[in-house]
């Protein structure tokens, strides 16, 4: 047809970002949207609780969602609407992993048609006078009715010789970039973008020889760049790691223990706020290179502590079957840089999806153990139940202390389930908030407006903690919805919630992250690993943002073609990363 190859392939390619719902044994990390439906029976329900967890709710972060027409129609504004603020959205994940601490208020805008047929290039930071569709983005951003932290750019359908991609600039925690830029839509990708703003780097795994978990000499593995399908910043839509709940302020204190010896240890679900232990950091042995490059994006890191935690079938991590210790190894904690590769570990290599960590059996359940390569250092999984893992940890050598995160002394085995609270309620919108009940939180009435989000309600008394929603009109102005301060107890009767007055839901705010992983695992086409684009390695010092940069693909297509193209494409984005990466 008079095409050539390169067309064809660029064409093609969008089968291999586009959202799809692969099963557990299918290959590649995609930003795909597997349902979140948890196994019959598991515990998922989200009901009010106030966070548990000594530390100071942070201002919502503010988002402005531009909607962009660039020739192949707007994107569905119902869709992004649900997906920004709904009740399994982008606002409600962060909610959820920062255990109520951090909101985000969202407001979406659009669509406005660009002029130019493509998308903004992927690149740091925010439209210029010189890129494509650069002045007019500016315009449209000065005419918004206020300035906000975050700005993302969503896009429609995709037009022949459009190069887009989803991507986010990667800033670090305390200094969060500014630009996402979305060319598709699903938990995944959205969150991930964001995870970079924050600071938050892909969650990789290493692929070793002889489907081994993990071994003495880890430059025999293979670095795998969205490994891990256990967090949204791999390729699931799940939650993410302890590290980076640590590295964000989410887990302090004694939440997270440094193990300096030997001894056994209670070890809490990381899906719900507790004043107990629930990340455990063991240093290894001995020091250890990261595996090899594979399709690694930034710097390889030295591998020096082990990282447990507990996982089990709540809320976003319902798809969980059984709740399991997973353990990963990188390198110390870095709490102000943007975060280093930390590789989640597999217990079972040999038969899940292409050595990925498997929902069902890829973390460690009661009975089980896991040594080091080298030895000296054993983990036993004395009992793991929905609950807590009792955990006992043997070193051969001897060993120093234990501590908190805040360098207080640590005295094992720590607090037990009864220190746990509930998972963080679903945010609802910003009417007036009823009287509370036993702890009962006031629920309000759902946004109506597209300038106005999906609100919280006032939130359960706990221990005489308050929470409150917060609400907003469609233009955006502030209103408050029922708050409900506890009485003593752990879940004691709260007083009555104050009125909101607003007619729009409250929402807050986000951030955008780089890109994400596609396309099939090795053995999908030859010598390849999974695809895609994001910008993942730490910055240089305390001031250098990196842009990232995730499916930068001309020629891109929404979702509808078959298997037989994921393969063209798949081919095609490989030859286009080799091409973004040595030109960055």
């Amino acid at each position: 047809m008079g095409l050539s190859i390169e067309r064809v392939l660029a064409v093609l390619v969008l089968a291999a970002c586009a959202p799809a719902a692969p099963g557990e044994g299918e290959s590649g990390p995609t930003h795909a949207e597997p349902a979140l439906l948890a196994k019959a029976g598991s515990d998922v329900s989200r009901v009010p609780v106030a966070p548990l967890i000594n530390a100071p709710m942070r201002e919502p972060r503010t988002i402005a969602a531009l909607m962009f027409d660039i020739g192949g129609g707007p994107p569905d504004a119902d869709e992004i609407q649900e997906l920004l603020t709904g009740e399994d959205s982008l606002r409600q994940m962060y909610r959820e992993i920062s255990y109520g601490m951090q909101d985000l208020t969202i407001e979406v805008f659009g669509p406005y048609t660009l002029n130019e047929q493509t998308c903004l290039p992927i690149e740091c930071c925010g439209p210029k006078d010189d890129q494509p569709n650069g002045p007019q983005v500016q315009d449209i951003i000065a005419a918004l009715p206020s300035t906000y932290d975050h700005y993302f750019w969503v896009y429609g359908d995709i037009p022949m010789g459009a190069e887009c991609g989803t991507w986010g600039d990667e800033g670090r925690p305390g200094q969060y970039a500014r630009y996402s830029s979305y060319s598709f839509h699903g938990i995944v990708g959205y969150a991930q973008e964001l995870g970079h703003n924050f600071g938050m780097t892909h969650e990789p795994i290493m692929q070793c020889p002889n489907s081994a978990t993990f071994v003495d000499d880890p430059s025999q593995c293979t670095h795998s760049e969205y490994g891990s399908q256990l967090s949204f910043m791999g390729s699931g839509p799940m939650m993410v790691s302890g590290y980076h709940k640590v590295a964000q302020g989410w887990l302090s204190a004694c939440n997270g223990v440094m193990v300096g010896g030997s001894g056994t240890y209670n070890l809490l679900p990381t899906e719900i706020p507790c004043n107990g232990t629930q990340i455990l950091q063991v240093a290894a042995p001995k020091s250890r290179s990261a595996a090899a490059e594979g399709d690694r994006q930034g710097r390889a890191p030295t591998l020096t502590h082990y990282y447990l935690e507990l996982r089990t079938p709540r809320s976003f991590d319902a798809r969980y079957e059984d709740p399991q210790v997973f353990i990963s190894i990188g390198p110390d904690y870095n709490l102000t840089q943007s975060a280093p590769y930390v590789y989640q570990l597999n217990r079972t290599p040999e038969g899940n999806n292409n050595n990925r960590p498997s929902l069902a059996d890829g973390g460690y359940t009661t009975g089980m153990t896991f040594e080091d390569p080298a030895g000296g250092l054993t983990f036993t999984f004395d009992s793991v139940t929905m609950d807590q893992a009792i955990v006992t940890i043997t070193r051969t050598a001897a060993g120093g202390s234990d501590t908190c995160l805040d360098d207080t002394a640590f005295t094992a085995p720590g607090p037990g389930p009864d220190s746990c609270g509930l998972p963080i309620p679903p945010g609802t919108g910003g009417a007036a908030g009823a009287a509370g009940m036993a702890g009962a939180s006031g629920s309000g009435t759902a946004g109506s407006s597209m300038g106005g989000n999906a609100g919280s309600a006032g939130m359960a008394g706990m221990a005489g903690a308050t929470l409150a929603g917060a609400g907003g009109t469609a233009a955006g102005a502030a209103g408050t919805s029922g708050g409900v301060s506890g009485a003593g107890g752990a879940l004691g009767a709260g007083t009555g919630g104050t009125a909101g007055v607003a007619s729009g839901g409250a929402g807050s705010p986000a951030a955008g992250s780089s890109g994400q992983a596609v396309g099939g695992g090795a053995g999908a086409l030859p010598g390849t690993g999974g695809l895609g684009q994001g910008t993942v390695s730490p910055a240089d010092d305390d001031t250098e943002l990196k842009g990232g940069c995730g499916c930068r693909v001309p020629g891109e297509r929404r979702p509808g073609s078959s298997m037989a193209l994921v393969l063209f494409g798949a081919l095609a984005l490989v030859a286009q990363r080799r091409r973004s990466q040595s030109s960055a």
